[in-house]
């Protein structure tokens, strides 16, 4: 999970957690992309696009220019934008198969598309 807001990753930690899901927190972009590049499974990733250093949108250029981050992660992309900022960057959601959910958001909105993640990525992981 990767939000700079401390009070949202608490509560997605706590909600994932008691899901069973294991939880990685970054605050920032340089954390974010340190973890994705150092995973040693594969992840699904609540990715915020607002944050600092750099944000989320800087994170998903790196993740297009790095097919193995593409093909290795799955991406949700959390955002509180408004129509005109979440459409400027739907070809770069769309070149990494990110999914979309906006703030506020519903806690089992959050949960679907965590498992539908996690789906995806089950049948590589044998």
């Amino acid at each position: 999970m990767v939000d700079d807001d401390a009070p949202i990753r608490e509560t997605l930690r706590l909600i994932l957690e008691e899901e069973g899901y294991s939880v990685l927190e970054a605050t920032n972009g340089v954390q974010a992309l340190t973890q994705l590049r150092n995973a040693l499974g594969r992840l699904v990733v609540l990715l915020d696009l607002v944050m600092p250093e750099p944000d989320g949108v800087a994170v998903l250029h790196e993740v297009a220019a790095d097919a193995r981050l593409t093909r290795r992660h799955e991406y949700i992309v959390v955002t509180a934008g408004n129509d005109t900022f979440v459409a400027s960057v739907e070809s770069l959601v769309a070149a990494v198969s990110a999914q979309v959910v906006r703030k506020p958001f519903d806690i089992d909105e959050i949960l679907e598309a965590v498992a539908n993640g996690a789906r995806r990525l089950a049948p590589l992981v044998r």
